[in-house]
């Protein structure tokens, strides 16, 4: 039986006259459309034996697996011999598709091997949804838009087996934006393999603005779902706002504090296992030709050209030897830092080094309200060199504030301190140990200074602990809590061959006020002198000394003070002061030790210190007196002498002997101390008995008198003119 149709229309109704295997494939294509057939059955007795030449016109079908519609299909399809041949070429969404194959016993128990090729396929919403469900979940997570070209292969070799897949398909430029990390790329080229459901990813190129990025990876199907896995190495990566809205939401937001600017290589690894549906990300980073700069909204002191690396893995960044400028400023540290599921981050800087930190007002500004209050009020000036452990942390809530916690090290060359008292040429360093809660701020350390200048005295050696909160800076013993049984440590320093303890207390807030309460024991004259004049006097014997001081920053003028001063085994002839009287006495030094001890007790007020006492004290000769100095060292003193040391008197005779000197002369000195101008008065207790009786002899009438007093003693005066008859 032959038979020919022409124009012969694939209908629905055709199924039902069909045997049941051709019914079956029937059902798994779906054709419809226009064929031309030829069509012949034998039969030789015993069996029939069909033969089929199909010349397709116009036809569309789809595979039951693959429900991709092509139409406008043409080409033939033949069976013989339980065989069927086929070369067709169909159109999907605009493009030519070009289908091969043999089948032999087409039915359930078929085998052969059918191959499908295409060119620039565009990447639709109906391809997409003709993928397996695994295969579709891979692709759409991928958000491809573009073409493609596709190679298929689908072969069975035992009809026992199952049919495999072999899927190349190459990417023409496609852009691509994986969904669990939204950063997109364009321009993506490169093949994907698929078999029997596990996809392979080669050699994907893509870009992104400056950023050249590849990637690699695989789907490996499982009874679950499957698992993805991706390689992406990114280079001059911009880090803009498309990088950051691939990071998942806190991360986001965390990236909007730091404010990152620049670009960077990367490497990055996912993994999604969809049974879990779990999302392992890492990320290696580092900065690209010192082009990336950040400025934290918490810490608002710009950082740039970025050095160093970065590794994120699942909400935990870490920083590897990071480092940073800020003008001539350097900075590099290690540290990590986790992101909580509230937005919230916990940031921990290890071996934190800063070099060359100026506390300019950059710098201060940066810094929380009430940290930078007390920092600023220490009026610190010089470059800083830093080291140590940082942490800053804040939670996910706006109104959270930023805390923080440090242990570090500040070491100084030429640094300056002005806190009511100034300190300067500071060399050496300081221990920090402190927390900031937001509102308030404290810090306990240990000073450990090896070099610094009061005024034109310089103290090595400065030992002791400090304490700073908000409110006040304490030195020396007030800066340790009390431990009844032990001895707080006091402030302690080395000054020309002796030691110096002290207490310091500056109060805060407002004007800066301190107080002072310092003792010093064994300092060299000798060295004080030359170190601190250098004008080769020569002035021996060693120096103990105790004052207390009170004032603020304001100035001077707030100034309040005592103390003493005591030599012991001196020779301080030769001091310009001494020098002075001696001259004036006419008195010549036997020895160079004319004054071998002296002491004195003062009062500062303001800017002027008062002298309630000031005694040298020699075998010799004795100067008793007091007197006072301003800070510009003009003095303005009174002395009288005795003979012998005064210290060595029998006390019942001492006043007696002590007054009856100060009756014979007294000494004023004047002027600079370096220079001072002397002079003396005899008898001063005669002048002011003929400086009463002069001015009782005085004419009530207006005449001169006979009389007058004056350096000499009683003078006479000079004759008058006669006024008169």
């Amino acid at each position: 039986l032959t038979a020919d149709a022409r124009k012969f229309m694939l209908e629905r109704q055709l199924v039902d006259l069909l045997p049941p295997t051709w019914q079956q494939i029937w059902y798994q294509y779906l054709p419809a459309g226009e064929v031309n057939l030829r069509f012949s059955l034998d039969f030789d007795g015993q069996r029939w034996t069909p033969k089929l030449d199909a010349q397709c016109v116009d036809v569309s079908f789809s595979h039951h697996k693959f429900p991709y519609r092509l139409e406008r299909a043409s080409g033939n399809l033949a069976f013989a011999d339980n065989k069927l041949a086929l070369r067709l070429r169909a159109f999907g969404d605009g493009r030519p598709v070009d289908i091969d194959g043999q089948i032999e016993h087409p039915g359930p128990a078929s085998t052969g091997v059918v191959t499908i090729n295409t060119t620039e396929l565009p990447v639709s919403s109906r391809l997409m949804d003709a993928l397996p469900g695994k295969s579709q979940t891979v692709v759409r997570s991928l958000a491809p838009q573009g073409t493609i070209n596709a190679q298929v292969r689908v072969s069975r070799q035992v009809a026992t087996d199952k049919w495999h897949q072999q899927i190349a398909v190459d990417l023409n430029r496609i852009a691509i934006r994986y969904e669990k990390f939204a950063y997109p790329l364009k321009d993506v080229r490169g093949r994907l393999e698929g078999v029997d459901g596990q996809w392979t990813f080669r050699d994907l190129v893509g870009t992104n603005d400056t950023g050249y990025v590849t990637c690699s990876g695989q789907f490996v199907p499982s009874p679950g779902g499957g698992e993805l896995t991706l390689r992406f190495d990114g280079t001059d990566v911009p880090l803009g706002e498309e990088l950051r809205g691939a990071l998942s939401p806190r991360l986001q937001d965390f990236w909007l504090r730091l404010k990152p600017r620049g670009s960077v290589n990367l490497t990055s690894q996912l993994r999604y296992a969809s049974p879990a549906k779990t999302l392992d990300v890492t990320v290696h980073i580092e900065p690209c030709n010192d082009s990336v700069s950040l400025e934290p909204d918490f810490f608002p002191y710009q950082l740039a050209k970025l050095s160093g690396a970065i590794d994120y893995h699942n909400g935990l960044v870490e920083l590897h030897r990071v480092g940073a400028e800020h003008g001539r400023t350097q900075v590099v540290t290690d540290g990590h830092c986790r992101v909580g599921p509230d937005g919230g981050w916990d940031l921990r800087l290890e071996n934190f080094t800063v070099d060359r930190l100026l506390p300019e007002r950059e710098l201060l500004a940066a810094l929380p309200p009430r940290l930078r209050k007390g920092i600023a009020e220490l009026n610190f000036d010089g470059p800083l060199n830093l080291r140590g452990n940082w942490a800053l942390s804040r939670g996910g809530r706006p109104e959270d504030p930023l805390l923080s916690q440090w242990d570090v090290e500040f070491s100084t060359l030429q640094g300056r301190l002005h806190a009511g008292i100034e300190l300067k040429n500071l060399a050496g360093g300081v221990r920090l140990i402190g927390q900031f809660d937001g509102t308030k701020q404290q810090m306990r350390g240990w000073l450990d200074i090896d070099s610094a200048m009061y005024g034109d005295y310089q103290l090595t050696h400065i030992r002791g602990p400090m304490w700073l909160s908000d409110d006040q800076f304490l030195l020396g013993a007030w800066a340790e809590p009390s431990n009844p049984g032990t001895a707080p440590n006091r402030l302690t320093a080395q000054a020309y061959g002796g030691v110096i303890a002290a207490d310091i207390r500056v109060t805060l807030g407002g004007t800066p006020q301190f107080n002072v309460v310092a003792e010093a024991e064994r300092v060299d004259l000798a060295r004080l002198i030359t170190e601190t004049t250098r004008n080769g006097t020569r002035l021996q014997g060693n120096v103990a000394a105790n004052i207390e001081l009170s004032g603020t920053a304001a100035g001077t003028h707030r100034l309040s003070g005592s103390g003493g001063i005591r030599l012991q085994n001196g020779d301080i002839y030769e001091l310009p002061l001494l020098v002075s009287l001696l001259k004036i006495l006419s008195v010549r030094p036997p020895d160079k030790k004319a004054f071998s001890s002296s002491e004195m007790n003062f009062r500062i007020r303001a800017d002027h210190i008062y002298f309630d006492k000031i005694n040298f004290y020699g075998d010799a000769i004795s100067m008793l007196g007091k007197g006072e100095m301003d800070f510009d060292r003009n003095v303005h003193m009174k002395f009288h002498a005795m003979v012998g040391s005064d210290q060595m008197h029998i006390p019942i005779l001492r006043p007696v002997l002590g007054l009856a000197s100060q009756q014979l002369m007294q000494v004023y000195v004047e002027g600079p101390l370096d220079h001072p101008h002397t002079s003396r008065e005899a008898l001063p207790g005669v002048r002011r008995v003929l400086e009463e009786f002069q001015g009782e002899i005085e004419d009530p009438h207006g005449v001169a008198p006979l009389m007058r007093v004056g350096e000499g003693g009683l003078t006479p005066a000079a004759t008058p003119r006669a006024t008169g008859p």
